[in-house]
């Protein structure tokens, strides 16, 4: 009998290790996301307001996680792009004691596409720089309305 509770008890105690690493990986999972996301904005300089390696390690950090890399390539051109995270996160589990869990997140942006939606006009490529700064200058009214 006391061999079944001893057998029972291990069993509990890995079952919720399993738990625990599993809930530590799917929430670096969605910090990654998270980080990824208010990264891309800034790659486009002009209308960031910070480096897009800050602001992936701002999201990852109120995550509760680190921001290990950030490939955040700022481009000022108006092609799309596509930035990529990895952040770690610490589980202390019983049995294994600390473990770091390493999720990647990734995310593109289209300068194009934002500003579409926010000003309701596309630039057209043949458009000169003139115009397309004016767009961005709507842009930026526009979005610090919100």
């Amino acid at each position: 009998m006391l061999a079944v509770v001893g057998v029972t008890l291990v069993a509990s105690v890995v079952i919720v290790d399993v738990g625990n690493y599993l809930g530590a990986r799917l929430h670096a999972a969605a910090s990654a996301d998270a980080a990824a996301l208010a990264a891309a904005p800034e790659t486009f300089p002009r209308v960031s307001r910070q480096t897009p390696g800050a602001a992936a390690s701002r999201i990852a950090a109120a995550n509760g996680v680190e921001l290990e890399t950030c490939r955040c390539r700022v481009d000022p051109s108006w092609r799309s792009r596509r930035v990529e995270v990895v952040v770690v996160h610490s589980v202390e589990l019983v049995v294994l004691g600390r473990q770091e869990v390493r999720a990647h997140g990734s995310a593109e942006f289209s300068p194009i596409d934002a500003v579409t939606s926010i000003v309701g006009e596309r630039p057209q490529p043949d458009a000169d720089e003139a115009s397309r700064t004016g767009l961005v200058e709507r842009f930026v009214e526009v979005a610090a309305l919100r």
